[in-house]
């Protein structure tokens, strides 16, 4: 036994024709616990509405659009139309103390004037989806945000890609750079300011780069030399001898 979960408005909406709640009752059975978009082909609709007229159906479920009960739209190059079945705004804002005035532009039954092959979006703009507000039996799937999973680079692609950040900002690259890099955070887990793990690793390398830039600059090394130093402090020698011996000539 097949069980149809549809809103009661389906049976009492007075626009609705006998074919029209037929066609629309048969969309509300495709429908899933999460979801309100369902695409059935006109032949299952044909089959399910016991309707054999294929084209009618085509007309009867814009009639439904236009009346509020679904949007309907044209599906990729294939023909096939997909539906979002939606609750008419007409129906869940009656006041109480006030009868529905029904829109005189909606015929009860679906006209011939519709065409079946057209292009369409019927009702996008004009339906807001209201059916999980009267009707308690589906959920909408909770969107849950994913955090990227983080691969570890190999040697050949941290050469790879110093190599082509140096190229492009006219740095000098040591050959056992990448493989100082590689070494260097493989000991520490992947580690970013020794406890954050990594998300990024050509970023981390853009920085690693740069620092040891601003090293030389400043007169040292990023492995922990400072050859640069030792020359300055050789150069202060020898200025030092000069004064001394220019001291020497004048005393």
């Amino acid at each position: 036994m097949n069980i149809l979960v549809a809103p009661l408005e389906a049976l009492t909406d007075p626009l609705l024709s006998d074919p029209e709640r037929r066609v629309l009752l048969a969309l509300f059975s495709y429908r899933g616990k999460v979801t309100e978009l369902v695409f059935p082909s006109l032949d299952a609709l044909s089959e399910r509405s016991n309707i054999n007229d294929k084209t009618r159906i085509s007309k009867i479920t814009t009639s439904l659009a236009k009346k509020g009960w679904l949007t309907k739209k044209k599906k990729g190059f294939t023909g096939c139309n997909q539906y979002t079945m939606c609750m008419p705004e007409r129906l869940t804002n009656l006041d109480s103390d006030a009868k529905l005035v029904l829109d005189t532009k909606l015929d009860a039954d679906t006209k011939p004037k519709l065409d079946a092959d057209a292009k369409y979006d019927v009702g996008l703009s004009c339906h807001v989806q209201r059916t999980n507000h009267i009707t308690n039996h589906i959920n909408k799937p909770v969107k849950r945000k994913t955090r990227a999973v983080f691969v570890k680079p190999s040697i050949d692609e941290i050469e790879n890609f110093m190599a082509d950040y140096c190229q492009e900002n006219s740095l000098s690259l040591s050959p056992n750079e990448p493989t100082k890099y590689f070494h260097y955070f493989e000991s520490n887990g992947w580690l970013v300011a020794g406890k954050t793990p990594m998300k990024n690793w050509k970023s981390s390398v853009i920085g690693w780069l740069q620092r040891n830039q601003t090293n030389k600059t400043n007169g040292g090394y990023s492995n922990g030399t400072n050859q640069q130093q030792s020359a300055r402090a050789s150069s202060y020698d020898q200025q030092l001898a000069a004064a001394k011996e220019t001291i020497a000539i004048y005393s």
